[in-house]
């Protein structure tokens, strides 16, 4: 990222404005790309430009992004690389100001998922990002995570939204999560996990995706007001605004017991 300046030779302002903007095409990427892992750390690096030579002033780092045990780890695709570019120009709108408070809130947790390599802490903050998106009452939380995911998912789907609400809330309170899964063995119920982290990964991918793709489902998770106006729409209408649902039971195969490490 680059932009004219008065003084190309000084890290000041204008340099952090634009290394801000890589650092949200990198947030993008995390969003157009089904699975994004790094083998390592990222370097970022600023620099400078001095009678007609570039130079590399500043090295930093960014924070590891962990692959999910079990999936295979994909190219990056041209496409995903233009489109992380759009959506970073949409993140960028949306960082300031009370308005997107709850979105930019469930794009956090969506991050410190990814940030984590440990199932149960992924299922934990992908279904934090989505219960961001789905607007839960108090005291309701469970029941209306299972109905509005449909949206997500279609209506076939409530035992296994169900499932990941539960080994969220397990993790929140500290439980064993694998116990909670209440498998036969250990080894069925790390796999189901795992399943499960893979789910809730795509499906808080697939929801930050179509509302930051769609200029109208972003108007309206603007505030907790229009997303309470949304959530009250008929469902036909929130169907016809958002569009086809994921297909989770694709993305659930896509978990290949032999490719997971196991202790």
């Amino acid at each position: 990222s680059t932009v004219p300046t008065k003084g190309p030779d000084a890290l000041d302002a204008e340099s952090s404005q634009v290394q801000r903007q890589v650092i949200l095409v990198f947030c993008g990427l995390m969003i157009a790309c089904p699975r994004l892992a790094l083998a390592r750390r990222a370097n970022t690096l600023r620099g400078s430009r001095f009678e007609h030579e570039t130079d590399v002033r500043e090295i930093g780092t960014l924070d590891e992004l962990a692959k999910g045990e079990g999936v295979p780890w994909p190219e990056v695709a041209s496409s995903e690389l233009v489109e992380a570019a759009t959506i970073g120009r949409i993140l960028s709108r949306i960082q300031e100001g009370p308005s997107y408070r709850r979105l930019r809130s469930a794009i956090s947790c969506y991050r410190a998922g990814l940030e984590d390599g440990r199932a149960p802490v992924r299922v934990h903050q992908f279904v934090r990002c989505v219960e961001g998106l789905v607007l839960p009452d108090k005291g309701k939380a469970e029941n209306q995570f299972v109905n509005r995911t449909e949206l997500f998912l279609g209506p076939r789907h409530h035992e296994l939204a169900r499932e990941m609400f539960m080994l969220r809330s397990s993790e929140e309170h500290l439980h064993d999560v694998i116990e909670a899964v209440g498998a036969a063995t250990w080894r069925e119920g790390a796999l189901r996990l795992l399943k499960a982290a893979h789910a809730a990964q795509a499906i808080a991918r697939h929801g930050l995706h179509r509302i930051l793709t769609r200029p109208a489902l972003l108007e309206m998770f603007k505030t907790d007001e229009s997303l309470h106006s949304f959530w009250l729409l008929d469902g036909a209408e929130r169907r016809r605004h958002w569009g086809d649902p994921l297909d989770v039971t694709r993305t659930m195969n896509e978990v290949e017991a032999e490719l997971i490490r196991w202790p």
